[in-house]
Parts: C-alpha cells; sequence; structure tokens
C-alpha cells in the first residue's frame, strides 16, 4: 500500500490503521486534495464486484466513484439526473462542513450511509454503514404512522418534527411537509393560536 509523500504517510508503519480492518463498517481517509490515503477491507466486503481498493491509494475519491459506477453497484434510481451529477454529489462530501449523511442505494436493494468528518489538517474520513435493515424498518414505520386512524406524530430530542401523519397536520392546521424541522412549541403555539381547540386557560 503506497502512501501520498507530502503526508507523510506510512501505513506500514502506523500501528492504528491495520486495527481498522477488523470492524465490520467500511472506513476510507481523503487527504486535503481529495486522494484516497486509506482503505480498510470491509469496503471489498461491501463492494465485492470491486477489485481490491488497496491499489487505489493516491488517487482521487472520483475514481473510487467512477469504479463504483462502473461495476454496476449503484441502482440506477440513486442517479435520477445522470453519472455526472451523481458523482458532483458525492464528492460535495469531501467539502468542509459536509456534515449531512448521504443515503446510497445499491442494485442488489442495500442502503449505504456515508457520513464525512474533516480533520484540523484538512484530511477527511468517510464511513460507509450498510444501513438497510434500518431503513426499512423506518420505512414500516413510516406506513404505519401514515395509516393510523390517530393523530400519530414523533419529535427529536431536540424537540423538532421528525414524522407524522395527516391527521396530526390537519390538527397543526399546515400541510404535513410544512412541518418538516418544526419546533413542539411552534406547532403547539400555532394549534392554539388558531382557535380550533379549546384551552382550559388563556394564552399568556
Amino acid at each position: 500500500m503506497s502512501a501520498v509523500p507530502h503526508l507523510q504517510y506510512d501505513p506500514q508503519t502506523d500501528e492504528l490503521l491495520p486495527a481498522l480492518d477488523s470492524l465490520r463498517i467500511a472506513i476510507t481517509i481523503f487527504d486535503p486534495q481529495g486522494r484516497l490515503i486509506h482503505v480498510n477491507r470491509h469496503l471489498n466486503f461491501i463492494f465485492p464486484t470491486l477489485p481490491p481498493l488497496a491499489p487505489l491509494v493516491g488517487e482521487p475519491y472520483e475514481e473510487l466513484v467512477r469504479r463504483e459506477l462502473a461495476s454496476g453497484a449503484i441502482a440506477k434510481s440513486a442517479r435520477p439526473q445522470g453519472d455526472e451529477a451523481f458523482i458532483v454529489a458525492r464528492l460535495s462530501q469531501l467539502q468542509p462542513g459536509a456534515f449531512a449523511p448521504r443515503d446510497v442505494k445499491l442494485s442488489d436493494g442495500r442502503i449505504l450511509e456515508l457520513k464525512t468528518r474533516r480533520d484540523a489538517v484538512g484530511r477527511t474520513v468517510v464511513l460507509w454503514t450498510d444501513v438497510t435493515q434500518a431503513r426499512h424498518h423506518l420505512a414500516r414505520l413510516e406506513e404505519a404512522v401514515a395509516l393510523s386512524a390517530d393523530a400519530v406524530v414523533f419529535y427529536d430530542k431536540a424537540e423538532r418534527f421528525l414524522m407524522g401523519n395527516d391527521l396530526y397536520a390537519q390538527i397543526a392546521g399546515v400541510k404535513l411537509e410544512e412541518l418538516r424541522g418544526r419546533s413542539f412549541l411552534d406547532v403547539v403555539t400555532r394549534v392554539a393560536q388558531s382557535g380550533r381547540i379549546v384551552l382550559d386557560m388563556p394564552l399568556e
């Protein structure tokens, strides 16, 4: 496995990096120019149709993405605007501040979640996790919530709207998509001020 010289990065003498091969999550590390400087073995487990990825060390992230596409691993539904737009979207995760995770659908039905974090010198770590089962569980929950005869809603720990059904949206007096990201206090205040419910105490 070669190294990127200007970073003085030597996986052969690093004691930590070999341990990453024991993880059941794929890890790639890129230098500030977006060139691969480490990949653990699990990425080849995720993409069994790809040849060994270690020889890609020193190559840009774009080359890895293009290999994914050429192998047929990426589902067509994951790139509705074409391969080039898909590549641009993937490369955007290496930009500073691009912390939002991205789901990538594979042609065999699996779903990968890609999370990126950038260190103080500009290197980017990309974590590749198979979240297929979790996403399927979420889809079933969303379906159950949508079909419920009762008003159902979920808020996160910061009291921001996560999921609800149309009946809850009707009570709130807005369309369901308009609730995305709203706080519990905002929604409750809106309902109280609308006059659609009878309050047992006046608003202050």
